[in-house]
């Protein structure tokens, strides 16, 4: 049975909305967002697009969002891969950050596909839906927030330095509702590692 993994990265660019003519649309603000994919297997293949996201998708319905990306993603620029739910959380992630300025970010996916022959050979629950993991600074800002006079009294040790951290501080809340960590302490967790630092929950586009 072949297998191939599938590796995309979605960037949306550091500046904000712009007016801008692209293609045969009408000139209207809108964000670029760049992505790339490659497949690794027998043959291994990458591509990439930019893809224009206008301003009015942002307020639109969440069914013509999520078949923006579909047609965009399968139809023009021949994505290889056909999950709905992934598409979805793809279009969800990416809208939301659309609507927000600041800085760029990145949705990467991994996922196994194999052959339609070998299609048949598969249990059904073989194709459980893959993880979507965003980058580690839209996490933090999805986060919410509490103080740390909030969190029973007493003294309140960062989890990932050992430090103290300062009375009336606000910390970061994880998914899990862990929340001992300077922010600064967990950002640089986040960039090496996508969980928590107590329960090593994996945190996911889902959880954001």
């Amino acid at each position: 049975m072949e297998e191939h993994l599938y590796s995309t990265t979605f960037t949306l660019e550091h500046d904000a909305a712009s007016t801008v003519t692209c293609g045969d649309e009408d000139s209207m603000s809108h964000r670029h967002v760049h992505f790339t994919y490659e497949i690794v297997g027998l043959e291994s293949f990458e591509d990439s697009h930019t893809m224009c996201v206008f301003s009015d998708l942002v307020h639109a319905p969440e069914e013509h969002r999520h078949d923006f990306f579909r047609e965009e993603l399968s139809s023009t620029y021949l994505w290889p891969i056909e999950d709905e739910a992934i598409i979805n959380s793809i279009a969800d992630a990416v809208i939301a950050r659309v609507a927000q300025p600041g800085p760029s970010f990145r949705v990467d996916i991994r996922t196994t596909a194999y052959d339609e022959d070998d299609a048949g050979a598969l249990p059904d629950h073989a194709a459980e839906a893959e993880a979507v993991y965003l980058a580690p600074e839209v996490i933090q800002l999805s986060l919410k927030r509490k103080r740390v006079d909030e969190c029973g009294g007493g003294e309140v040790a960062c989890a990932i330095c050992l430090d103290g951290v300062p009375s009336g501080a606000e910390v970061p809340v994880m998914p899990c509702n862990h929340s001992s960590f300077h922010m600064d302490c967990l950002l640089t967790w986040l960039r090496r590692n996508l969980s928590c630092p107590l329960c090593r929950r994996k945190i996911s586009v889902c959880d954001s």
